[in-house]
């Protein structure tokens, strides 16, 4: 998926893009005829729908004639005598002064980000401050916060992806009511995205390696954070066995600042938020936060194995989604909606038989690919009278150890079942027909075609479709005309002529 996932639970880095001015036009306005909109986000899966957003005067605005002051708001007088590291604010600042380094800040710049995330965290820890105003979203159109007093305010609040009920505390920048105010949340969202050798679906045979790509991204506002939870957790279908051979970059450069836990290195553990995973990558919380708005790509790889999915839509998957915290205020996590890769594995089926379709026992075949390279199969049933055998293409293990491949043999059914096939050509041979059979003298092509969603064709010979059939005819084949009896008896004929001509030339010879 090549756009970040809908439904997902978690932390919305909302920056409500609020221009800042501390001297603006002084018509004298009315008092508490002032408001803040708040329009809907500019994306089709984030609204506004059931989000409170809150207005926190911050400097009341006082003036007369043209003459105006900014004055800090009594609910904040303790953050500005006492203000945090990093928002280039010193303790013992007069009013005017905070207001000027205030007005110094580039609007939604970096130190107006740090501003306001740390104006955030201090309302989240004074329960007691009340907000000048509040409104609720709806899931289209803008609302307003109205009746407000002219000031310079904080803006709070979350919104709605994709109709998910979990809400969390944003960021923000400021505004200051001059006299009306719009603002447009700007979501910044974790994302991710999972490939298998390079797009969402693929094919293989048993035995077959598989690679994987998982890409994810760092939101790019995560300032209220001291520590930032940053998993990919990752599931395998049954029929996958993972590598364990992860390798993470992060921003392009190699990244070693995280941990895999795997059920291959038997370490995992299960919980509610990964139940039956295969493997988490989880990134130090702390590292992670150096590494905003960047980009994480986390590569390994599977093996394809004999409990593979033969067929059909769900194929074998791989299912990986990302965890992250949800709150800088809590322990609070989310997750994305999981990002889906398939890898398809076929089959052929055959069908010996003789007349009008009378099944065919212990006819022998091989099964090579298209170029003449043998196929390993294993025998996992043999078959009987109304079952077909059942052959599968050998595991990794079992080719690494060069084991022996059964020989593929009708049973009373004459039906053969061969499975962990991928798409391509191949060709099969009979190399042994039923006793008073005539061999099929060349082998049959055979080619595998790879449909959506799992769906496969299978075409044979010059236009055989589905399960290959496959006819024997009985009797001895006689020369006929034209055939290696009359080579015989012209080689004969031949013979006595020249016996001929050699006695008649001897009786001249014995008359001379």
């Amino acid at each position: 998926m090549k756009q970040f996932k809908k439904g997902l639970s978690l932390l919305v880095a909302l920056m409500l893009l609020m221009s800042m001015t501390m001297a603006f036009t002084t018509t004298a306005f009315a008092a508490g005829t002032s408001s803040i909109t708040i329009n809907q986000p500019v994306s089709g899966t984030v609204t506004n729908e059931g989000q409170v957003f809150k207005a926190y005067k911050v400097f009341d605005l006082t003036y007369a004639d043209t003459a105006f002051t900014y004055t800090v708001a009594d609910d904040f007088k303790a953050f500005f005598n006492n203000p945090p590291a990093g928002i280039r604010l010193d303790s013992g600042l007069t009013d005017p002064e905070i207001a000027a380094v205030i007005a110094s800040f580039e609007s939604d710049g970096s130190d107006m980000r740090t501003f306001g995330d740390a104006l955030a965290a201090y309302i989240n820890a004074n329960s007691g401050i009340s907000p000048a105003g509040q409104v609720t979203g709806t899931k289209t159109g803008a609302v307003a916060i109205n009746n407000l007093e002219l000031g310079y305010y904080l803006v709070t609040g979350s919104v709605r992806i994709d109709g998910t009920d979990t809400t969390v505390v944003a960021s923000c920048s400021l505004t200051s009511t001059t006299p009306n105010a719009d603002i447009i949340p700007k979501v910044d969202v974790p994302s991710i995205e999972k490939e298998v050798n390079g797009d969402t679906t693929d094919n293989a045979n048993i035995g077959d390696t598989v690679d994987y790509t998982i890409t994810a991204r760092v939101p790019a506002n995560l300032a209220l954070y001291d520590t930032y939870t940053f998993t990919i957790h990752d599931k395998m279908g049954i029929g996958l066995t993972f590598n364990d051979d992860v390798e993470v970059t992060v921003g392009g450069n190699s990244y070693s600042a995280y941990t895999v836990t795997s059920s291959e290195k038997g370490n995992i553990v299960q919980g509610a938020s990964c139940s039956g995973c295969t493997l988490h990558i989880t990134f130090d919380t702390t590292e992670i936060l150096k590494h905003m708005d960047e980009t994480v790509v986390a590569t390994y790889s599977a093996t394809i194995n004999e409990d593979a999915v033969i067929g059909g839509p769900t194929g074998n998957s791989n299912a990986a989604y990302l965890e992250f915290s949800n709150d800088p205020f809590s322990n609070g996590k989310g997750t994305t909606i999981p990002d889906t890769t398939n890898v398809y594995t076929y089959y052929i089926e055959i069908f010996k038989f003789t007349g009008t379709d009378t099944p065919l026992a212990n006819a022998i075949f091989k099964l090579q690919t298209a170029g003449g390279v043998d196929i390993g199969l294993k025998l996992v049933s043999a078959g009987d009278g109304d079952n077909p055998a059942v052959y599968r293409h050998m595991n990794a293990e079992e080719t690494a150890n060069s084991d022996p491949s059964a020989l593929i043999t009708t049973p009373a059914s004459g039906e053969v079942k061969i499975i962990g096939l991928s798409a391509g050509g191949y060709k099969l041979t009979e190399t042994q027909a039923p006793d008073g059979y005539n061999l099929l003298p060349d082998p049959i092509g055979v080619e595998i075609t790879a449909g959506k969603n799992g769906a496969f064709t299978v075409t044979y010979g010059d236009s055989g479709e589905g399960r290959i059939g496959v006819e024997n005819l009985s009797g001895t084949e006689f020369p006929g005309t034209g055939g290696i009896g009359r080579t015989i008896f012209t080689i004969s004929g031949s013979i006595l002529m020249a016996g001929a001509l050699a006695a008649l030339y001897f009786r001249r010879k014995v008359s001379e």
